[in-house]
């Protein structure tokens, strides 16, 4: 390629990934950063690297927004059940870096749609929808022909309404390849030949594979239009030689090859993301101001139509050791949440404190048990339930329904008699967590004279149990865990309260210390916060 075929491709790709207002963003952020944009790349004719997102998760997104190599995400919708841009526009929002990471901007994201030729009206709108969503390049997968490729061309333009987006062709089939010249000439931002799809296309046959791919490398080549392919470590050097200049790793490759391509390209390897924190206990993070999440453990005794845990004996939770490993295992959950507010069972806690194994595990996982109420068995009950509790190896013990500053005292006299040496910010070295609990319409009054006390570490309202006390106002109790969150802040304690995939967000940024998921999916609650969490 002569020097003003490389200027004019680049320019064209260039122009498309930059002109974007949200990329022009980017552009200054990353010119001070010292970070490459992908049209900075190929403007210097270097090749472009960048990440086949395997899933659609939190995780993926903070990878993403985290790991400097990557210069671009490749987020596949093509199946038509699998087309969800508003999944796509919450992986975009989840891969803002955090802030002094080693990325200042999210990496640029290529969105590939369904088959144009299936449903070509349906794929305008799909082409603007992923546009306004947030992509920065658009996706064409089994480009056939020139006109199909016209009309794609045209759809962008129509979505970009003005801006530039980038428009990558990829060409997958026997008729794709044939017309490989005259969909090229038409000059999209980048093609590539599918290698997956025309495996399958030439039934295994790698020959009739590998020519294809030559074919559409030539085609790239005559028209400067940069050529794009999926690559591995065992390929990579080839592709990058033959003059491929977008780089697609699967993640099963990730770590093995974007080193090994960058290398090859020519680029000056840049760190390597850092490698994940040691697992920290709830008080660990809590001493340096974050977040924990947690989970409550779950009852794993198998229900049979007509069972409920009021049924009596039958129905008495079930704990095995092997539950609480697997719990333990789990790197989302920060504590456990051991509920015996309504049967106060101490083989429970022995059974789950032995799956989760010794504290000085990496570290083991902190666990909180809530045990009956004062007002349920009496002050004595109460008293020595936390000692139990906490010589059978508990962590910390939460006191639900403190009614009035006297239960209050009470219930921090109860680890002060127990002998633990309470957490709480004013002595960050203690190592045990002592937790009460408001959740009566009647205490709310109270809460600023109960956050006063003092010798505790978490200070929380019952939401639930707070709407029911307040005849199922939910505004209303939303107010009341407002007021007590704001003591808490006051008082520096923490305030802990559970969360849904719904609000989890929100009561991150609200400034809950610790986040209790539920419903059907916790992992997908915490998964969801982390990133807004800045973990």
């Amino acid at each position: 390629m002569n020097d003003f075929g490389k200027c004019a491709a680049a320019a064209a790709f260039a122009c498309a990934i930059l002109g974007a207002p949200v990329a022009s963003a980017q552009d200054a952020a990353l010119a001070t950063a010292g970070q490459d944009t992908l049209g900075d790349l190929l403007a210097r004719d270097q090749v472009a690297i960048g990440w086949f997102v395997p899933a659609r998760t939190a995780e993926a997104a903070a990878k993403a927004g985290a790991d400097p190599r990557m210069d671009f995400v490749f987020f596949n919708m093509e199946a038509v059940e699998s087309y969800k841009p508003a999944e796509m526009q919450a992986f975009i929002e989840g891969m803002r870096p955090v802030p002094g990471g080693r990325r200042q901007t999210a990496p640029p994201l290529m969105a590939r749609i369904p088959v144009f030729h299936d449903d070509p009206a349906a794929a305008r709108l799909r082409t603007s929808e992923v546009v306004r969503a947030g992509a920065q390049a658009v996706v064409f997968p089994g480009m056939e022909t020139a006109e199909e490729a016209q009309q794609a061309l045209d759809a962008v333009r129509v979505a970009a309404s003005g801006r530039a987006v980038a428009s990558v062709f990829i060409v997958e089939s026997e008729l794709g390849v044939a017309n490989a010249r005259a969909i090229t000439r038409l000059r999209p931002s980048v093609a590539i030949p599918g290698p997956g799809t025309l495996r399958r296309v030439y039934q295994g046959d790698m020959v009739k594979v590998e020519h294809a791919i030559q074919v559409q490398l030539a085609a790239c080549k005559e028209f400067d239009v940069p050529c794009g392919i999926t690559a591995n470590a065992s390929d990579v050097a080839t592709r990058v030689a033959e003059g491929f200049r977008v780089i697609i790793i699967y993640d099963r490759d990730y770590d093995a090859t974007i080193d090994v391509a960058r290398g090859l390209a020519g680029r000056a390897p840049r760190p390597a993301p850092p490698t994940p924190a040691e697992p920290e206990s709830a008080i660990e993070l809590w001493n340096r101001g974050a977040t924990a999440f947690g989970v409550f453990v779950p009852d794993e005794r198998p229900r049979v139509a007509g069972d409920s845990p009021a049924a009596g004996d039958a129905a008495a939770p079930l704990y095995t050791r092997e539950g609480a490993a697997r719990l333990g295992a789990n790197p989302l959950y920060d504590y456990l949440f051991l509920n015996l507010e309504g049967r106060y069972d101490a083989s429970a806690i022995r059974t789950v404190v032995a799956g989760l194994g010794p504290s000085m595990a990496a570290p083991r996982k902190t666990l909180i048990v809530r045990i009956p109420p004062i007002a349920a068995d009496g002050v004595d009950a109460a008293r020595a339930r936390v000692a139990e509790a906490l010589r059978l190896g508990a962590d910390g013990v939460a006191l639900p329904h403190i009614r009035s500053v006297d239960d209050a005292r009470q219930a921090v006299g109860f680890f002060t008699d127990a002998g633990g040496n309470v957490w709480s910010r004013a002595n960050p070295n203690g190592t045990t967590l002592a937790m009460l609990m408001i959740e009566d319409a009647d205490t709310l009054a109270q809460a600023a004279a109960i956050a006063d006390v003092g010798g505790y570490s978490v200070l929380a309202c019952g939401i639930g149990s707070l709407t029911r006390s307040l005849n199922g106002d939910r505004a209303a109790a939303e107010r009341g865990t407002q007021a007590i969150l704001a003591e808490t802040k006051r008082v520096k304690a923490v305030n802990m309260l559970t969360a849904t995939t719904q609000d989890v967000e929100s009561r991150v940024q609200q400034g809950f210390d610790a986040l209790l998921a539920i419903g059907p999916d916790p992992d997908a609650v915490i998964a969801k916060a982390r990133p807004q969490a800045r973990r």
